[in-house]
Formats: structure tokens, sequence, C-alpha cells
């Protein structure tokens, strides 16, 4: 029988929970040096990656409970993972196999082809306080920091060394640069990405041609949730 996970953290604890009728844990460890900060499922239901407040980043084979660490990270708190298709380079496509994302605080995202390689292939440069990153079609990489007005838009196929066009295709400002505090893809909308400010303001561009499509301007607050 198929038993969905559920992931949690407690501090230094990593855990994989598996919901039954007994709501049974499956199994838990506590292999990281520092705290967890993140997960993400690599493979649906096989593989695991977590990281920590000190970049440390290991994959977890959720059948063995075994953990390998990730090399050529560094000491940076990681604040967001995400796991899509490897799509960088020729002749790709949807065959490629799964592209672990990682972002760490100091803007750097690091991206692991983990069948070929403990080690990162490939490189971005974001501003400091990277804190949102969000995926569309594996190869639209939408990012953001929670102390800039700015969101950047790159498609991460153009990450091969040998490719011509530049990774950044975007940069989405705030009009009276406010700061972001969160950011969303819009499902059911062809590349349709939307941001919340911390002046309540909330607005929806076409992640295409960069272009806003409306300001939904806030009254008192901030937008702390974008959820669909």
């Amino acid at each position: 029988m198929h038993i969905p996970l559920l992931r949690a953290v407690v501090k230094t604890n990593l855990y994989a929970c598996g919901m039954c009728e007994k709501q049974k844990c499956l199994w838990k460890k506590q292999s990281h040096e520092s705290s967890v900060a993140c997960l993400t499922m690599v493979s649906h239901d096989a593989l695991m990656a977590s990281g920590d407040v000190e970049g440390g980043i290991k994959l977890w084979d959720v059948n063995t409970e075994q953990d390998t660490a990730l090399q050529g990270s560094h000491s940076a708190v990681i604040t967001s993972m995400l796991c899509g298709k490897d799509v960088i380079g020729q002749g790709k496509g949807d065959t490629g196999s799964p592209l672990l994302i990682v972002g760490f605080r100091d803007g750097y995202v690091k991206m692991w082809d983990t069948r070929l390689s403990t080690s990162p292939q490939y490189e971005l440069t974001c501003p400091f306080g990277l804190n949102y990153m969000k995926l569309r079609t594996d190869h639209l990489l939408a990012t953001a920091s929670k102390f800039e007005s700015t969101i950047k838009i790159f498609d991460i196929r153009y990450l091969e060394p040998d490719c011509w066009k530049r990774p950044e295709i975007h940069t989405l400002q705030h009009p009276s640069d406010a700061t972001v505090t969160c950011l969303s893809w819009v499902p059911g909308k062809q590349n349709q990405l939307i941001a919340g400010f911390n002046n309540g303001d909330i607005i929806l561009w076409n992640g295409d041609s960069g272009q806003q499509i409306h300001n939904f301007q806030g009254t008192a607050g901030r937008c702390l949730v974008l959820a669909f």
C-alpha cells in the first residue's frame, strides 16, 4: 500500500513520518550538526533533501534511511530548496533527471543533478537576503530577497556554459520600492507571477514579457501569504 510522506523538522532532528491509520513514525534521524531549515522531495517518496542553517545539505534515501552529504555548499543559511527537472543544455527537454535547486541567504543559488555528481553543476547570484524561490514548468525560476523591492526571473535552460543567452530574463520592480514579502506563480495562468509587498500591495506580472498586469494596492499592513 502506498503511504504518502509527511516531513517535519524540530531543531537538529530530521523526521519522515508515514501517514497511516496509526499515525506511525517510519523513522527519525539526527544527522545535521545545526538546525535543519529546509526540506524537499527530490524523487517521489524515494529521495529527500535537507538543508541546515550552516549550509549543510544531505540527501536521504527514504527506504534505507541512509544519508549522503552534498559537496560544494558553503557556510550560509539555506533559505529555500526546490526540485525540478534538469532541463539545462541541448536536447534534454522533459527527460532530464531531478535537479535540486538550493537558495542561500547570501544570494547564491546552487543546483545539483544528484544522479551525476555530489557537487553543484550550476550557480546563480541573486541579491543578499534571498528568501523566496518559485519554479515554473521546470525552467522559469523567480527569486526575491526580503530586503529588496525587485524580483528576478531566470530561464535556467541558459545556464549551460556555452549558451549565448543570459539566464536572467527579467527584473521586476515595485514602483515605490516596497520590499517583497511573498511570491507565487499563478496556477492555471500561463507564466503569470504574483507578489505581495510590505506595504500591502499585490502585483500581478506577465512572466514572459516582464510587464505589470495589475497592481492591487494595499491599504495597511503587509501581505504575508498568497494562497490559491
